[in-house]
């Protein structure tokens, strides 16, 4: 039985688990209700704005926010978050980029 694995189920919500990317994103966020990704998201903006802060407030949000708008791009693409979020992390990244080069003046 256990020598069988590739003829266990793998499919949720009627549609199959065919990449790593449909078991890691899709499933965790069909199961959670999205709520695992937006965690992911919140949990690495923190963690990337704390180690940031030795260079300073607006370098380490500049940096926080262009980091993790990519990973959101990455995770709206794959379906698992919505619009807003890439959309949120680009407009944080582009205001805080302002504010700091207007600061150096």
């Amino acid at each position: 039985m256990a020598w069988t694995f590739w003829e266990y189920p793998t499919s949720y919500n009627s549609t199959n688990v065919s990449s790593a990317s449909d078991f890691f994103l899709d499933y965790p966020a069909f199961i959670s209700s999205g709520v695992s990704a937006i965690t992911m998201m919140i949990f690495v903006f923190l963690t990337l704005f704390a180690m940031g802060l030795p260079f300073g407030v607006g370098a380490a949000l500049t940096a926080a926010s262009f980091i993790s708008f990519i990973l959101s791009t990455y995770l709206w693409w794959n379906g698992v978050l919505g619009i807003i979020y890439p959309l949120t992390f680009f407009s944080l990244t582009i205001a805080s980029a302002i504010i700091v080069g207007n600061s150096k003046n």
